[in-house]
């Protein structure tokens, strides 16, 4: 006799309560059973249902579908009315793999299969030919970025800051003894009724001053204006400096609209050139860039141009006032006792000039005439010469010319080769000495001479 063996059922707690549950639940499922196979028809008998149009069902291990426009009533079959069904093919064809690895396929599965490589993210297949061809990519582009999200909620307020230093003041006395706090704000300073409105700006002492520059300055005075960036002004009344990097400095009505300029005293003055300084001026306006301008000018300690100086020259003006040192005796011409210098290395006739610097000769002016004599003193290592050359050149049209005939006194020459003449080139009363190819020869003459014009 079989044994019965109790199996406990949720919400059971007795052999007997156990055994009726599990005829009801064997009762419950024949009933299903029979439901499903009037339906199926395992069993090749009459249809125990209709089926209409489209509708699939199995009959006889086979399965089979209605007509379009045919119905199969109850008791018709694929065997009894064949007319009204089509019978379906229910062998399916072969499925296909999704295989999956790290490495790359080689041999894996067969035709028709996937794989995957999991690591790479990367499907290979279908696998066509034995062969599983190239691979590709499970991982799409970047998708567009999504639209912002709202703006979160407003944080807590966060701890109050330590508190900043206390604003600086300038103290100051006025006549009477009384203290007065002046406020330092921002980099610029005033006093009294004084403005100032540029940057870094500084307006103190006086009355009436404005500092609308960055960075200009008015100290003291009245009714004085500095413009111009880093422009000052320093005392006296009714300036006007708006030039860059300018100052103005006493005097009265004072103009300066230049560059790193000055004016220093006077009055009712204008200074427009840049880099120049008006001096003690009186209603005077600038002539020139770079220059000094003053009324009248007292040396104490001398004059000194050392621009173009030269032992024995002459300060001389053009016609605009500009000076310049030239040879005395009225001009271009030298003064008697001049001296020229030079050395020769060649056989070469060489031209020496005065001092021994190039260009500088003994000019013969339009409209003179010179009578002249000269001493030539000239040595190398082991020889020496002496001459003395006398003559007359003249200057008519522009021209310079020898007048007659130049004499030449030879007092000594050790070497033959050697020789010193004179001629009018250059407008000039020009020296040409010669020496030889083998010795550094030195040549000195002193020129005297008078000249009628």
């Amino acid at each position: 006799m079989a044994q019965e063996i109790f199996i406990p059922t949720e919400g059971v707690s007795t052999h007997l309560e156990a055994r009726n549950v599990i005829n009801s639940n064997a009762n419950d499922a024949e009933v299903r059973i029979a439901n499903l196979e009037s339906r199926l028809d395992l069993e090749p008998h009459n249809i125990n249902s209709s089926y209409g149009e489209g509708e699939t069902f199995y009959f006889g291990g086979s399965s089979y579908r209605v007509d379009d426009g045919a119905t199969l009533n109850v008791g018709e079959s694929p065997t009894t009315n064949p007319e009204k069904v089509t019978i379906l093919d229910n062998a399916g064809i072969d499925g296909k793999t999704v295989l999956n690895g790290t490495a790359v396929p080689t041999t894996e599965g067969v035709d028709g299969d996937f794989y995957i490589k999991t690591d790479t993210s990367e499907i290979y297949g279908p696998k066509t030919g034995g062969a599983w061809g190239a691979a590709t990519s499970l991982i799409g582009a970047d998708g567009a970025d999504g639209a912002d999200g709202a703006d979160g909620a407003t944080g807590a307020a966060g701890a109050d800051g330590a508190d900043g230093a206390d604003n600086a003041t300038l103290d100051s006395v006025t006549t009477n003894g009384a203290t007065t706090n002046n406020d330092v704000n921002l980099g610029k300073i005033t006093t009294g009724n004084n403005t100032a409105v540029g940057g870094n700006a500084i307006a103190i002492g006086g009355i009436n001053n404005a500092a609308s520059g960055v960075s200009s300055e008015v100290l003291g005075g009245d009714g004085s204006t500095a413009s111009g960036q880093g422009s000052t002004v320093v005392g006296g009344s009714g300036h006007t400096n708006s030039g860059n990097w300018s100052a103005s400095v006493g005097g009265l009505n004072q103009t300066i609209t230049s560059v790193r300029g000055g004016i220093l005293a006077g009055f009712d003055n204008t200074l427009q050139h840049n880099d120049s300084t008006m001096l003690n001026c009186v209603n005077r306006t600038s002539v020139a860039t770079k220059t000094l301008h003053t009324d009248n000018l007292y040396l104490f300690g001398g004059f000194t141009m050392p621009t173009g100086a030269t032992n024995g020259y002459v300060l001389t003006t053009d016609a605009n006032g500009v000076g310049t040192w030239q040879a005395a005796a009225g001009g271009p011409a030298g003064p008697s006792g001049t001296v020229l210098s030079g050395t020769t290395a060649n056989a070469t006739p060489t031209e020496i000039f005065v001092d021994g610097t190039s260009p500088n000769r003994v000019d013969v002016a339009t409209g003179s005439t010179i009578t002249f004599s000269a001493l030539v003193a000239a040595r190398s290592a082991t020889e020496s010469a002496g001459y003395k050359i006398e003559g007359v050149i003249k200057n008519d049209a522009g021209t310079a010319e020898i007048v007659g005939v130049v004499v030449k006194t030879i007092f000594a020459e050790e070497d033959i080769a050697w020789d010193a003449t004179v001629t009018a080139a250059n407008n000039a009363i020009t020296f040409l000495v010669t020496g030889d190819s083998v010795d550094s020869v030195s040549w000195e003459v002193t020129l005297n001479k008078i000249e009628a014009t």
